[in-house]
């Protein structure tokens, strides 16, 4: 066998298990409702520490910051641009006013 078929079937097969592995540590979707889509930044669950079902406003700002980093442009954002950015979007995102973010609140938010 020469060496240009060893290296195809080597590469296949480590790109055959990348794609399996990518496959599984895709998180299953949840019930409607339980989290935002991938475009508001992932698992609402990750940023609702206290499992209350929304975000407060400390919980949205982990969220935003996390999310959030750079403007449209890929600049990084300074830490004190994204806490104010962080505290306009919770007014914008909190439909209901009652100072909590639901998942479809967060849905919402336009992706960082």
């Amino acid at each position: 066998m020469s060496t240009i078929p060893k290296l195809t079937l080597g590469l296949s097969a480590v790109l055959m298990m990348a794609g399996a592995a990518s496959a599984q540590s895709s998180p299953a979707p949840g019930p409607a409702g339980d989290a935002p889509s991938a475009s508001a930044g992932g698992d609402f669950s990750t940023y609702d520490a206290d499992k209350s079902g929304s975000l407060d406003s400390a919980e949205f700002s982990s969220w935003y910051q996390a999310t959030h980093q750079t403007d449209a442009d890929g600049k990084p954002i300074s830490t004190d641009q994204l806490s104010q950015r962080a505290t306009q979007a919770f007014s914008q995102a909190d439909a209901d006013q009652d100072q909590h973010i639901s998942a479809a609140e967060l849905a919402s938010v336009p992706a960082g």
